[in-house]
Formats: C-alpha cells, sequence, structure tokens
C-alpha cells in the first residue's frame, strides 16, 4: 500500500520496505517466533507478537519493542500474545493490546472493524483505529472470519466432549445479531491432534523446525498447546502456514476446503450447491488435501498435494483446465494477468501461464491488503 511491502520474519522482526528501490523504512523486532501475516489498511498496518507473562505483567525477548504501551486485559495469565497497530509510513505505535495467543492466518479489516481469530479458537472484534474491543467470543473458531453481506462467515468447531472431532461453518449476522445458518457437522481428522500427531505433516513440520532452530519443539512463547487443542497442530512450521476451511466468497456464493472436500455453498442460507472430492488419505498425509480456494474470473483454483493446480468452473465445480506440478503444495495459489502462481512444500515456485486472461485478480495471501478474502 502507497508504495510500501510489509512482511514478518519468522525470527523475530516486521520489516517495511520501498516497493521500488528495496529501502528499509522502518522494523522493529518483535519476539519468536512469528506467525502471522501483516494486513494494512487505511495507512494502519497490524501484527500480533509473543510476549510472554508473569506475576508481575509483561515480559519478552524482545529488544526493542515499546512494551508501555501495551493495554492490559484483567486476567494476564490467559493473554500470551499481542496485537499491535503501526503507521504504514513511520512505523511508529498507535496502540497494542492483549489476547490470548497467536493470530490465525492474519488480521482482518472492514468497514473500520478489525476482525482476528487466535490459534486458541476466540474471535475477537475491535475498533481499528483505536483498538477498543467490541467482543470476544470463545467460540473454538477454526479459521480466519470473511466479513460479506453484513455478515461474518467463519469456520469452527462442532464436536463436544466425547465426539469425534468435527467442523461447520457459521454465519452470523451483524445487523440482527442472530446467527442465520450453522452447516452440518463434518468429520473433521485434519483438526484432530491424535491424528495428526501421527501424520506425515508432523513429521516434516518437526523436521523444519529442527532446522529452524527448534529441535526441542516448538517454543512455550508460541502458546501451541491452545493452538494443537483448537486445531490439532504444534509445530512452528504447521502453525505459520495453517489456513484452514477459510471461505472464499463473490458476494452471493462462498467456497471452502475443509480437509478433503471444496464445497461450494449459498451465502444467505449457507445450502450446499455443489462439493467435489479430493482424492488422498487424510490421516496419513495430516493437514489438509488441497488448499483454501481461490475465485478469478468464473473459476474457483485449487492446488492438491498430489501436485496439481485445479481451475473449476465456480457454478458447477467442473475442473476446465489441471496443471501438473508433480510436487506437494499446501499454500493458497495467487493469480493475475493469466498467470497461476503456486509454491511447494520442497520449496520450488511454480508459475504457469494458462493463456486465460479472465484468470487474474487474485495478487496476494487473502486477496488483497486486508486480507478479505472476498471478490466484489
Amino acid at each position: 500500500e502507497d508504495g510500501i511491502v510489509v512482511f514478518n520474519t519468522e525470527s523475530c522482526t516486521i520489516f517495511a520496505v520501498d516497493i521500488n528501490s528495496g529501502e528499509q523504512l522502518w522494523s522493529w523486532w518483535m519476539g519468536d517466533p512469528l506467525m502471522s501475516t501483516p494486513t494494512i489498511a487505511n495507512g494502519i498496518v497490524y501484527s500480533s507478537y509473543p510476549c510472554g507473562y508473569n506475576n508481575y505483567g509483561y515480559e519478552s525477548n524482545a529488544t526493542n519493542m515499546d512494551y508501555n504501551s501495551i493495554t492490559a486485559n484483567q486476567n494476564v495469565g490467559n493473554y500470551s500474545h499481542a496485537i499491535v497497530a503501526f503507521e504504514l509510513k513511520t512505523g511508529k505505535i498507535i496502540w497494542q493490546k492483549r489476547i490470548e495467543g497467536d493470530i490465525l492466518s492474519a488480521p482482518i479489516e472492514d468497514n473500520g472493524t478489525l476482525h482476528i481469530v487466535t490459534f486458541a479458537g476466540v474471535y475477537y472484534t475491535m475498533d481499528a483505529k483505536t483498538g477498543e474491543f467490541y467482543s470476544a467470543n470463545r467460540c473454538r473458531a477454526t479459521s480466519a472470519p470473511v466479513i460479506s453481506n453484513g455478515r461474518s462467515y467463519y469456520s469452527q468447531r462442532g464436536d463436544i466432549a466425547g465426539e469425534s472431532v468435527s467442523e461447520r461453518l457459521t454465519g452470523y449476522n451483524f445487523e440482527l445479531n442472530t446467527i442465520d445458518f450453522i452447516t452440518p457437522n463434518k468429520r473433521a481428522a485434519y483438526l484432530d491432534k491424535d491424528v495428526q500427531r501421527n501424520s506425515k505433516l508432523k513429521s516434516e513440520s518437526t523436521s523444519s523446525d529442527a532446522g529452524n532452530g527448534f529441535g526441542g519443539g516448538a517454543p512455550a512463547s508460541s502458546n501451541w498447546q491452545s493452538a494443537n487443542e483448537t486445531i490439532g497442530q504444534s509445530n512452528v512450521s504447521s502453525l505459520q502456514n495453517f489456513y484452514g476451511s477459510r471461505i472464499a466468497t463473490n458476494g452471493k456464493l462462498q467456497y471452502n476446503m475443509m480437509g478433503d472436500t471444496l464445497f461450494c455453498m449459498d451465502s444467505e442460507s449457507g445450502k450446499e450447491q455443489w462439493k467435489f472430492d479430493i482424492a488422498g488419505n487424510l490421516h496419513e498425509e495430516g493437514g489438509y488435501l488441497a488448499t483454501a480456494p481461490i475465485l478469478v474470473g468464473d473459476y474457483v483454483i485449487t492446488a492438491t498435494l498430489h501436485g496439481d493446480v485445479l481451475v473449476m468452473n465456480n457454478s458447477n465445480g467442473k475442473i476446465v483446465y489441471t496443471y501438473k506440478t508433480n510436487e506437494p503444495i499446501r499454500s493458497q495459489p495467487i493469480a493475475m494477468n493469466g498467470w497461476i502462481y503456486v509454491t511447494t512444500t520442497s520449496g520450488y515456485l511454480y508459475a504457469i501461464n494458462t493463456g486465460d486472461k479472465t484468470i487474474t485478480g487474485w495478487p496476494m495471501l487473502g486477496v488483497d491488503n486486508k486480507h478479505s478474502n472476498k471478490i466484489i
């Protein structure tokens, strides 16, 4: 935004640089590990970081964050992280607030309100300018929300004690302060900590963490225990890459990947329009068998653990194009000007020239600086 690109590094700094020259404009060393993506909205940058706690208040291993400006919640012991707002051009701290765990994916800004879901499954809404809390709902949310048509759409755990792990989608109406719909529960091995503990993803994530200085496992500062209870992941790398069953919407229809199935649903009622099953073994592989979908033109696009990039008709789910990379893909693609870009778990970036100029309009994670995940 405004010629500035902002990004987090795992250890442990947020940077703002000039997009043309690469000149560093400002940075803050925030803490280890950082597991969410920054959001920019209306000249403000939002991010989160671990800041620890003890009986006296706040502490951290950070060297230059201004902890005096953190606003405390009453029960300090339950809040391991903070959300912070910076001026985009200067890096000046505008406000900081304590939250219960790191932010899942990224903060979401919509019409002056900040929506965040933590790895602990708590859904907060805040004033984006002042940081004032509007609400906090311990609803076991499993994805960042998407705000559209006066509603908040998000996924959440649907099981109760003793039941098999399941997930469902919720459509909450802000104007009426009511829940418009809750979809039927779907079995969710991809969120089950016992399944994930024995999966290939767990082995791969443990190896990645060890190569990144976490040979003893994720540090306590990450508050991975809360994440493990909610989404079944417990490694730094798997938490950083977790996007969940997040909805993408064009207003009328919404699309999301729930483990091994891509669903298309009516945005008003939550009624299923069509679904597409992804081949593979959820229990063995771990995580999701395909990525969160993106919407471009008349298409919905997802990429699979088998290495296939699937371009599908968004009205009926029929495959229009298939592109094979032959490498596992776990991260949401982007698409611009007829090109699709995907990264693989092997560390490669693939650029696919589709020749179809209507495949455009999704240039970054979550489509825009606000990570709205919606096409208007």
